[in-house]
């Protein structure tokens, strides 16, 4: 990595460490602080059994010291609902989980203290995706699909890359007259 650090605008550019010390000065010098974690693969181990992504020991205890100081908002970004979420934090959050901010199915649910909101998506895309996972399971993919209320997920991680491939592959090929016909699109996640 290069140590200069170009931004884009009217800022120039910037020696990394420079940028690095700017950075925590600023921080040293705000009012309040926003601190936006992912659950996956920082919080908890990427697991290939997702319901197995327990919290590394000592997150917990850390995020209620963080989320106990007034200046500081600590929230949770998570690509599975809500609910899943809590399950996984509920045993350290039991006395208190209102004072951490909960961001669940990338964005379309979020739980604040005492208010929990789904954003939920226009009548034709739900129809659209449940015609996808309809055709997902005639492909005979049920055991490697997620359901989420705004995406559908297959899920290769544990494969051989040759076989996810494949199954890329397979679902781009059975998906793509329902993207083609509507106001959709197939991404590719890690």
């Amino acid at each position: 990595r290069s140590d200069r650090v170009e931004r884009r605008g009217s800022v120039t550019s910037a020696p990394w460490s420079e940028l690095r010390q700017d950075f925590w000065d600023r921080v040293a010098r705000a009012d309040h602080l926003l601190l936006a974690l992912d659950y996956d693969g920082t919080l908890a181990p990427i697991q290939v059994a997702r319901e197995s992504a327990q919290p590394l020991p000592g997150v917990v205890p850390s995020l209620r010291s963080l989320s106990a100081n007034p200046a500081t908002t600590v929230a949770l970004l998570f690509g599975r609902p809500v609910s899943v979420l809590l399950h996984f934090l509920a045993s350290g959050l039991q006395d208190d989980p209102d004072r951490i901010q909960l961001i669940g199915e990338h964005g379309w649910e979020r739980l604040r203290p005492g208010d929990l909101r789904r954003y939920t998506l226009p009548p034709k895309a739900a129809e659209l995706l449940g015609r996808a996972a309809q055709i997902a399971s005639d492909e005979g993919l049920s055991a490697l699909i997620e359901r989420k209320g705004t995406a559908i997920v297959l899920h290769t991680r544990g494969l051989p890359s040759e076989v996810a491939g494949k199954l890329h592959a397979r679902l781009r090929r059975v998906w793509s007259p329902l993207v083609h016909s509507a106001d959709m699109r197939l991404d590719e996640i890690d």
